[in-house]
């Protein structure tokens, strides 16, 4: 399910207009995961808080966007934090990303870590996370929603 700004009516709230859109699609939505995936913006991961069983997901290309772009000259750490991503292992990501601020010094890397420290368990991959909460995924018409949302700004 994509939402984008211009399916909103001037003011609107976001995921007030975002909660009606699933609930007039998947009736029993209080009973179903919602998977929110986004590029770790507050107001993507606020909405973790319209549904009952929401779980925020950062996103895994902004995810991994991020760490190249704060660890570019770190080529081995890179890997090693780009490899922990992979294989849903958040403490070997920081542990990664500690190396990386020993060798950068860049407050950035610093910032970037105590963020993902707050929200751990969104750096784990949503299958799993559901998987390990005993949700089987089922492909097509899986069990849950996943809601991407793109949000355009017009001129």
């Amino acid at each position: 399910m994509y939402i984008t700004s211009e399916d909103l009516e001037e003011g609107e709230e976001l995921w007030d207009k975002v909660y009606l859109k699933v609930w007039e699609k998947y009736e029993d939505i209080n009973t179903i995961p919602v998977i929110i995936n986004g590029d770790f913006a507050s107001w993507i991961r606020s909405g973790i808080n319209y549904f009952k069983n929401a779980i925020y997901q950062y996103d895994r290309f902004h995810l991994k966007r991020d760490i190249k772009r704060l660890l570019p000259q770190t080529e081995e750490i890179t890997k090693q934090a780009l490899l922990c991503v992979d294989n849903n292992n958040p403490q070997g990501l920081l542990r990664a990303l500690d190396l990386g601020f020993t060798l950068t010094k860049s407050e950035e890397v610093l910032e970037f870590k105590k963020r993902l420290q707050e929200h751990e368990e969104s750096v784990i991959d949503y299958r799993r996370r559901l998987y390990l909460k005993g949700y089987e995924y089922k492909m097509p018409g899986a069990v849950w929603v996943l809601l991407n949302l793109m949000w355009t700004v017009s001129n």
